[in-house]
């Protein structure tokens, strides 16, 4: 409030001829307060100081007052446009707005609004952080105002015809992310930023699980990327990496169960699992006429394969010495375990190619009966 009534105190000495005084760039460039306002303000005063005969005063005041715009119309102005052109532009930002924020013909097909405005974001560091839901204004209009290259695209949007708009949209949820790290030289993160990205504007599913459960913010934890509900340690998910493709590989394909970790739309499971560590799937394995449950167990980094210990089966195994000696194996004895397997991976996968081999590694070195190394075998000795 103090910032905005010292910014008024200055217009308002100029206040007889305010759009000639916005106008010349000398005037407003120690405006500290208010910046991005500012500038917009001097953006319409230029038009009007400089077209004397066309009526732009009138058509910025129209598109002002719709309530969702609250006098915010920066995304859809660009340098040299024409009358015509910002009538057009005004006139199908009308169709996408309402006073709550985006209507719901563009919240449909998995919010593909919203989609495609996360699919613009180009830098990670402007993009971490953020909220992006569509369920209330304050979001939106916090994209539309903040980041230049979301303005770019609602300018671009908004100048074709209304009727390919939603054409346009549908394409852009589709195009490769090009997001990258400006502070990073790691390739390997870098990959890692445009998986996460291209998931959060590339899947209906997601977002719609998103939207429904406030899970609506990208950060860290660590150094994995989550999205999780705000100020809340409830529904994350890990993006970062393929623990989601892998899982779901594991449920379609080798008769595992998700033990309460599995998103759901409406009680149908999407191919995403909520948690930070300890995300698990179970599997029956029958050997010799006995059930075994083996259970994967995922952290963010690492996925543990093997029997955990009961007392029945601590008894029945007491002398069996499952620790594999060989480092690249990442075998280990541990507590609350009969033993198991380790495997890193977030290191072995790093495409959506390596799922099934990783898993078949998996499937090999655990469960294969005829290797005399993998657990099975042991287990029957």
């Amino acid at each position: 409030m103090i910032a905005a009534m010292k910014l008024i105190k200055k217009l308002s000495s100029n206040g007889y001829d305010i759009y000639s005084f916005l106008e010349n760039k000398e005037n407003i460039k120690d405006f500290n307060s208010s910046e991005i306002a500012i500038e917009e303000e001097h953006e319409k005063s230029h038009f009007i100081v400089n077209n004397p005969n066309e009526n732009w005063e009138e058509e910025f005041i129209s598109a002002e007052k719709h309530p969702f715009f609250k006098g915010a119309v920066s995304f859809i102005i660009t340098d040299n446009m024409t009358i015509t052109e910002f009538k057009h532009r005004k006139e199908v930002a009308f169709k996408v707005f309402d006073d709550k924020g985006i209507k719901e013909e563009y919240r449909d097909n998995g919010h593909i609004f919203l989609r495609a405005l996360i699919s613009k974001y180009a830098e990670f560091n402007q993009f971490e952080w953020g909220n992006y839901t569509d369920k209330t204004e304050y979001y939106v209009k916090h994209m539309l105002t903040s980041y230049e290259v979301v303005r770019n695209a609602t300018r671009e949007w908004f100048s074709l015809p209304s009727d390919i708009l939603f054409e346009k949209l549908c394409k852009e949820v589709c195009e490769k992310s090009e997001m990258t790290v400006s502070d990073s030289n790691d390739v390997d993160f870098q990959r890692r930023v445009r998986k996460v990205h291209e998931d959060l504007y590339k899947n209906e599913s997601l977002q719609n699980w998103m939207q429904q459960n406030d899970a609506i913010r990208v950060g860290r934890r660590g150094d994995k990327i989550y999205i999780s509900r705000p100020s809340s340690w409830h529904d994350w998910i890990l993006l970062d990496g393929y623990r989601n493709e892998i899982m779901d590989c594991l449920l379609k394909n080798f008769s595992c169960v998700a033990i309460a970790c599995q998103c759901s739309i409406d009680n149908i499971p999407i191919p995403f699992f909520f948690g930070n560590e300890d995300v698990r799937l179970t599997r029956q394995i029958r050997v010799n006429d006995e059930d075994y449950e083996f259970e994967y167990v995922f952290d963010r980094q690492f996925v543990r394969v093997g029997l955990k210990e009961t007392t029945e089966l601590g008894n029945k195994f007491i002398d069996v010495n499952f620790t594999v000696s060989s480092e690249n194996d990442f075998g280990e004895t541990a507590e609350g375990w009969i033993c198991r397997k380790i495997y890193d991976y977030q290191n072995e996968v790093t495409s959506e190619e390596q799922i099934y081999g990783f898993v078949e590694k998996i499937e090999n070195e655990v469960f294969n009966l005829s290797n005399s190394d993998s657990l099975i075998a042991r287990l029957t000795k």
